[in-house]
This record gives C-alpha cells, sequence and structure tokens, in this order.
C-alpha cells in the first residue's frame, strides 16, 4: 500500500484522515500482542475514513459500492478469519501487510459463500445526508468480553468535525450487554443517534446487505478486548458521570461463574461457602450497572475463574489485587494484560480443567493468595 498525505482522497468513494497517536500510549505491557511503547505507534496506525455508498455485508464486513472488499476498513474481518488461511494476525500493521486477498475467501463459519465479495441484492437501505459511524461487530451482537472494542474507537469522534455522527450497530441480541442503551448514553449516543441494523442472518441462508450513502470507519485502538492507556481514560471518564457509594474500608469479590451456561467451577459452593465467612460478597452477573461500578470502585482484592466479569475492573483503581484461575485448555491472558496495563497487582493461574473448561478452585492458593504470600 503506498504513501498518503494525512487527508488525501484514496478513491472517488474514499477519504482517510489519519490522527496523531499520542506518544506513549499503549497496552498489553509485556507486548504479546505488539502493543508495548516503543512498538504502539508503528503497529495500531490510527485513522478515519470516510467512505460513500458502500455495503455492510455479513460479519459486518464492508463493501465498495461495487461489492469490493476495503481492505483498511476490516480489521475485524481479517483477525477472526486470518487462521484458516495459515496466518495469525493480532495488529492493524500486520493485517495491513498481510498478502491474504480477505475478498476472495469465505467466513470461517460459512464456507457455503465461497468468497465475501459477491453482489447481494440489498436487505436495507439506510438514510441519506446522515453520517453514519461503524460499529458493527463480526458476531453481529456484543459479547461483555468484546463490548469496550466498541466504544474505544469512539474517543476519535473528539479529533474530527463530523456533525451529527450517527453510531451504526448490531441490532440483534441487544439485551446482552446489561443496560446497553444507558451505557451507551454515557458515551454521547441514544435513540436519537443511533441506527441497529440486522447482519448475521443467524440460524438462516439469507444473506445481510445494508447500503450506506455515507459511513465513516474509525480504526481500532487496540488488539480486541484490550485498550490502550488513552482508550481507558476516555472510557473511566465517561462511567464517572455514575455516581456511587464509597467504601473506605475496601470491598472482597468472589465473582461467580454459578449462573454461567459454560466454564463452570466445579467446587463453586464450596469456595463460595470459605469466601462468604472471610467477608467476600458474591458477584454472580445479576447485579445492576450501578451496583457493578460501586463493588468494583470500592474493590480491594478479586477472587475469580477467567470469565468476562472481570473486565469489570477498568472501574478500579491500581490498589487492587486479583487472582485468575484460566482453564489450561483454553489460556486467555486478555484480563492479565489489561490489569497490568492498569496497575494493578494480577495473578494468572492455569489450572487443569475437563473437556467443557469446567475447573477446580484449590482453595490453598485462594488462602495463599488472600494471606499475599
Amino acid at each position: 500500500m503506498g504513501k498518503r498525505t494525512p487527508n488525501e482522497p484514496t478513491s472517488g468513494f474514499m477519504r482517510r484522515k489519519n490522527l496523531k497517536t499520542i506518544q506513549g500510549d499503549h497496552f498489553s505491557p509485556q507486548g504479546r500482542f505488539r502493543g508495548d511503547k516503543d512498538r504502539y505507534l508503528n503497529h495500531w496506525p490510527q485513522y478515519v475514513i470516510e467512505l460513500n455508498n458502500v455495503h455492510i455485508v455479513d460479519k459486518g464486513v464492508i463493501l465498495d459500492k461495487n461489492f469490493k472488499y476495503i481492505k483498511e476498513c476490516n480489521y475485524q474481518y481479517g483477525f477472526w478469519n486470518s487462521k484458516p488461511c495459515g496466518s495469525t494476525i493480532s495488529t492493524v500493521k500486520e493485517y495491513l501487510d498481510c498478502p491474504i486477498d480477505f475478498g476472495k475467501i469465505p467466513p470461517k463459519d460459512r464456507p457455503e459463500r465461497i468468497q465475501i465479495e459477491s453482489k447481494i441484492k440489498p436487505t436495507q437501505y439506510l438514510e441519506k445526508g446522515v453520517n453514519y459511524i461503524y460499529g458493527v461487530h463480526y458476531f453481529g451482537w456484543y459479547p461483555f468480553g468484546h463490548f469496550h472494542d466498541l466504544l474505544q474507537p469512539i474517543e476519535k469522534l473528539d479529533k474530527t468535525n463530523i456533525e451529527c455522527p450517527n453510531l451504526l450497530l448490531s441490532g440483534q441480541r441487544w439485551d446482552s450487554i446489561k443496560e446497553f442503551d444507558r451505557q451507551l448514553s454515557l458515551f454521547g449516543f441514544s435513540d436519537k443517534n443511533i441506527t441497529k441494523v440486522k447482519v448475521n442472518w443467524t440460524g438462516t441462508k439469507k444473506e445481510s446487505c445494508i447500503f450506506v450513502p455515507k459511513l465513516f470507519y474509525l480504526s481500532p485502538s487496540a488488539y480486541f478486548s484490550q485498550l490502550s492507556i488513552s482508550g481507558l481514560e476516555f472510557i473511566k471518564k465517561a462511567y464517572s458521570k455514575i455516581v456511587t457509594p464509597n467504601h473506605p474500608n475496601g470491598l472482597k469479590l468472589y465473582l461467580s461463574r454459578e449462573k454461567a451456561k459454560n466454564r463452570k467451577v466445579t467446587n463453586n459452593q464450596e469456595v463460595e461457602n470459605f469466601l462468604k465467612k472471610l467477608g467476600f460478597i458474591i458477584v454472580d452477573g445479576s447485579e445492576s450497572l450501578d451496583k457493578d461500578i460501586e463493588l468494583f470502585r470500592n474493590a480491594e482484592i478479586i477472587i475469580a475463574p477467567h470469565g468476562s466479569l472481570i473486565r469489570n475492573m477498568i472501574h478500579s483503581n491500581q490498589s487492587l489485587r486479583v487472582i485468575e484461575f484460566c482453564p489450561q485448555d483454553r489460556k486467555d491472558f486478555n484480563f492479565k494484560n489489561l490489569g497490568e496495563l492498569m496497575g494493578i497487582d494480577y495473578t494468572w493461574i492455569s489450572v487443569p480443567c475437563d473437556n467443557k473448561f469446567n475447573i477446580e478452585i484449590d482453595l490453598n492458593k485462594i488462602k495463599k493468595f488472600i494471606k499475599n504470600e
């Protein structure tokens, strides 16, 4: 890809604006996804692309008016479909440099579709004269563990002059995020400037194709489920609008997966009974948004099996101590990396699991952690 000046048109339907990345901004302190300070500027270019007359098809892929794949605007498709092609993509730079022609391959779970580039009759036409902001998720809905992947890029709107932005979102399974509408309102979006579209016709063979007269694509600021320093500050500032009680003595939390459908703790009741005697509060995901924020803002210690509830620690402070028990056959360091970015004392432990990733938590490890041994 040739070099362009910051605001040079890339074609008759597309204009790119490069944004200055804050010096020192980074994520993933260990550099596992090239997010450390020295590599961030190179591997995570920040830009906004203005598009005219484009189509959004299955998996949230953006195609031009001729149904051609627009590489600069489809990082998430490249990320989720690189492994089947024998490649592994972590950063935006790796994606842009990858020789794979992603427009010529089918989604990994839709083999009946020969390639993502194909002419499809639009199933929906969006309104002309509206500045839509791309926020469609690859899955067609928003898992909580990836919710902030949507919110973090919105920070770029503060650095642009887009008039009356309208956030374009996947409209399926809206209840997957707790008080979703209210959370979006903290970032300046309500029913008046949110448009929900249906992509990924789950359980059917019907293709989705949304025609968008004007669309703005905001490049990602970090690897999926991670936050950059700037992104973390942006998100924490938005949630600061929610005022919660202060607990001077701090709180001790156990994040239970008792109500989860999978990745259970086989001795969960034993763990809960033990921790309750020590004054721990059991958090199971049924709490309100306000209660979540209150608990995590005041938490001084968190014990948890791996799960998206840990993500609420973005509301916590640096004095927090966390221990996470993760299935050894499903290792995931995302929360650990996020915790380290925040300066949190974070302990990550790999534990044996069954074929459904259920684990048993060793009470002796909990006791040592509580005693800070």
